[in-house]
Formats: C-alpha cells, sequence, structure tokens
C-alpha cells in the first residue's frame, strides 16, 4: 500500500522517477500535511507531462518546483568533457551524449522519437505525423530568431492555432524558451513577436541535420546556435542562483537597432551581444551605442560580447569580450 509504504520511510527522502507510481503523491501530500515543512520530500522524473499532472493534482501548494536542464558549458568543463564552447553547440547538454557514452548519431533520433515526438505527440493527439516532424524541424531553424505564427504555419502547412498549441507544450516541456522584447512599457512586452531558444543546441542543431562543429560554423545558422548557446548558459547561471525566470530580454527597434540580451537590475542594465567570431571588436558594440542613446549612458552598467576567444579582454570603450563558458556576475 502507498501509504504503509511511505509511513515507513523517513525523510528526507528522495524519489526518483516518481510519475511511474502516482498513487504515491497522496501518501506524500497526508505525510508532508503531518510531518510540516521541516521534512522534505525530493521527487524527480524524466517525463515533465505525467509528473506535473501528479504535483498539480495532489501536491498543489505544498511542491516547489525546480528545472533541471541539461548540463552546463562550464560543468562539461569542470568534468572534463571538453572546455571549447563550440564544441558544445553540435553536443548540447546532455550527459549521455557528453560523457561519450552514446554515439550522438543515435541518441538525437532516439531521444527524439521516444520522448520528443512520441511524447509530445500524444499528449497533442497529433494525427499527422508528418506534418509534425515537418514543424519540429522548420522550429529548430528558429532558434535565435523572431517567431512567426503565421509564417511557420504557412511552411509546416498547418493553421497559426495548431503551430500556438504545438509551441506551448514545447515550451511547458522545458526543450524550448521564448525571450520577450524589452520595452518600459511592460504591455508592449507581451504583444511583440518573442524570440525562439532551444535550451540544448545539441538537439537544435541534429533538428535542423547540423551534426558536427565544421557543419554548423559553415550553415547560416552558427550564429543562431551560438546566441542559443549564450542564452542558455545564462539561464543556466542565473537557475543555480535560485532564479528561474530572469529578468532577460532582447531589444529591437522598428529602424533595426538591436541587442541580443538585456538583463534588468536594479533599475540599470546590462547589455550582451553574441558573436560567433572569436576576436570581435568595436563594430560589435554598435547595439550598445544606440541602447544608450534611447535610455541615457547612466542606465547600463556594463556591456558584454559573447565569443569563443581564448581568454577574456576588454575593448576600449570597456566592453568585456567573454566565453561565457562560467558567465560572469551581471545582475
Amino acid at each position: 500500500m502507498p501509504s504503509s509504504f511511505i509511513g515507513d520511510m523517513m525523510p528526507p527522502c528522495i524519489i526518483d522517477e516518481v510519475q511511474y507510481a502516482p498513487e504515491l503523491l497522496r501518501a506524500i501530500k497526508t505525510r508532508v500535511d503531518l510531518d510540516g515543512s521541516q521534512r522534505p520530500w525530493i521527487l524527480s522524473g524524466s517525463q515533465v507531462f505525467p509528473l506535473m499532472a501528479g504535483v498539480s493534482e495532489s501536491l498543489a501548494g505544498r511542491a516547489g518546483i525546480a528545472e533541471l536542464p541539461t548540463l552546463s558549458a562550464f560543468e562539461c568543463a569542470n568534468a572534463g568533457l571538453g572546455k571549447d564552447p563550440r564544441e558544445y553547440l553540435a553536443l548540447g547538454g546532455y550527459p549521455a551524449v557528453r560523457s561519450g557514452s552514446a554515439d550522438p548519431d543515435l541518441w538525437f533520433p532516439s531521444y527524439a522519437a521516444t520522448y520528443v515526438e512520441r511524447d509530445v505527440r500524444a499528449l497533442l493527439n497529433v494525427t499527422n505525423i508528418r506534418d509534425f516532424s515537418r514543424f519540429m524541424r522548420a522550429f529548430a531553424l528558429l532558434t535565435g530568431r523572431t517567431l512567426s505564427l503565421s509564417d511557420l504555419a504557412r511552411d509546416v502547412g498547418v493553421a497559426p492555432n495548431t503551430i500556438k498549441s504545438w509551441i506551448s507544450v514545447l515550451v511547458a516541456s522545458g526543450l524550448v524558451r521564448l525571450l520577450e522584447p524589452y520595452f518600459r512599457n511592460m504591455g508592449k512586452r507581451l504583444v511583440k513577436s518573442p524570440k525562439v531558444y532551444w535550451m540544448d543546441t545539441g538537439l537544435a542543431a541534429w533538428f535542423m541535420g547540423l551534426k558536427t562543429r565544421a557543419a554548423i560554423e559553415a550553415s547560416p545558422y552558427g550564429g543562431s546556435l551560438w546566441e542559443t548557446y549564450v542564452y542558455g548558459q545564462l539561464v543556466r547561471a542565473f537557475a543555480v542562483r535560485g532564479e528561474r525566470s530572469p529578468a532577460i530580454w532582447y531589444w529591437r527597434t522598428a529602424s533595426g537597432e538591436e541587442v541580443d540580451f538585456v538583463i534588468e537590475a536594479g533599475g540599470k542594465f546590462v547589455l550582451i551581444e553574441a558573436k560567433l567570431g572569436e576576436t570581435p571588436g568595436l563594430e560589435s558594440t554598435k547595439g550598445f551605442a544606440d541602447f544608450k542613446a534611447y535610455y541615457g549612458q547612466a542606465a547600463v552598467s556594463g556591456t558584454w560580447i559573447a565569443a569563443p576567444t581564448k581568454a577574456p579582454y576588454a575593448l576600449k570603450d570597456g566592453t568585456i569580450v567573454h566565453d561565457f563558458v562560467e558567465p560572469p556576475e551581471l545582475a
């Protein structure tokens, strides 16, 4: 009986893959209500949808939610799994791939078939597998780029509302995030088009058909994947600090001025530009000057260029060029 099993345990306890035993959650709820919050239960699972369904039903108001993304570039480097961030673009951070225990050419298609396409399709009740597979490839090509539902729907050949529902599930699964634009008027942030970022560059690159670092750097999508890498490392760094929804935005004007990432903290901004070239110079800082012209020099507390440089260095205007394998303290 679940109540007897849980009753015999002495927390703190860890139960892995708890989505396979949802009947335990109600017994844990009873135990938590009896014990209070001083004896924690750590519940983990690799299938987010059934896990969250069970938690929402049985442990509402009693559980804190933490997402565990794939390995960061810093974690890979510390584990001796490679320090060059450009290698991270093709391999990503899935432990099986990074440790060498799985062949990426076999692992990625297996993961896509068993988790992404099977579980996500089942949740959405997708009947046309070909349409959904076409969508996944087309959506991967949008990483680091602005989302247009109508354009994507036209390319895939389905209705915009269908695309919207498919994207919402990918976001809920943690595979993708949508980055909103920055405006002082918060209402405008909600109505302007977001940018798409896959949370693992290796998976995105596989859906793109780019399997090696050389293929990525030779493709027109190399810069977008590098930008995706930078965003992913920022999100992981903030998550380590306990911030699940960091104040990160992108900035773009109607006339084309833009900054890849704007981090807001204490009324000031840190500006970050992602450049795949190894030694970017002052020509890469134009967006920073444009942003300062809009909001004032005093509004900006720091400017950074994320690039695969061998060592950090400073430009004449004070901008720091950094590889973001271990994102610096920004905000």
